[in-house]
């Protein structure tokens, strides 16, 4: 019996956190989701005394000292926000927002973190670009062929050294990091045996395997993928290498 009752107690001392759901939505402060869209829409417009009014700590220090660099307006064409922790307390909540936008470069998707706390008003301390959250499984679809286009195309300009017009194909945190290399090099090379295939797609996000030959050696690839009107690359993860010295 004493053994049954500490197996017993082990087990909801085990299972006291994987077992957590998410809250339910009629226990979420609705002005978490208020905050995090105003933001947005303030930075959108350069509004910057409103927007700095929202945030806190780490995120108001940075924004601070980027704003002189930031000369780009752009406009909101559609936020999501999703509540990913809140704590029954209601002081901290962390949040997923998806948003679209059109700017002079086009329409393009950006995906952001927020985590706020409760200081009187909900506040922002940190805020990040991340890559698009795909969750549970997968649809299991044919890439769409301007998709599969896009992506050819973009392998096939880096491998030659063009890596400033490879630019146009990449967003996001693909394209910042690009941007730091990006001075068409000719190299002489071309990529051999280019192919894509679909591992699954959620929410127009594409996650793509892409496999081809440079040179003496075997490339495999995982992308995501935007379907935008042109499709944009928005995180690149060599996968492998085979072959060469």
């Amino acid at each position: 019996m004493k053994r049954l009752l500490l197996i017993i107690t082990l087990i909801i001392f085990m299972t006291g956190c994987t077992n957590s759901k998410d809250p339910p939505e009629n226990n979420i402060d609705p002005e978490i989701s208020v905050t995090v869209k105003q933001f947005l829409q303030y930075s959108s417009q350069s509004n910057w005394d409103k927007a700095l009014g929202l945030l806190s700590g780490e995120a108001l220090i940075n924004a601070k000292d980027n704003i002189k660099a930031i000369h780009t307006r752009f406009n909101l064409l559609a936020t999501s926000v999703n509540i990913k922790a809140y704590d029954k307390n209601g002081t901290y909540a962390r949040a997923l927002a998806d948003v679209t936008i059109r700017s002079g470069a086009g329409i393009d998707r950006q995906f952001y973190e927020f985590e706020l706390v409760k200081l009187g008003k909900w506040k922002i301390f940190s805020q990040k670009e991340i890559s698009p959250d795909l969750n549970g499984r997968l649809s299991e679809q044919n890439v769409p062929a301007k998709v599969e286009q896009a992506v050819k195309k973009y392998i096939t300009l880096v491998a030659e050294g063009q890596w400033q017009n490879a630019n146009q194909y990449l967003s996001g945190q693909a394209l910042r990091f690009a941007s730091l290399n990006s001075r068409n090099v000719k190299t002489g090379l071309t990529a051999g045996n280019l192919k894509v295939s679909t591992i699954g797609c959620q929410n127009n996000v594409w996650l793509l395997q892409v496999s081809y030959r440079i040179k003496d050696k075997d490339f495999l690839t995982i992308l995501k993928v935007l379907d935008l009107d042109q499709p944009k690359i928005i995180e690149i993860n060599l996968a492998s290498v085979k072959g060469g010295n």
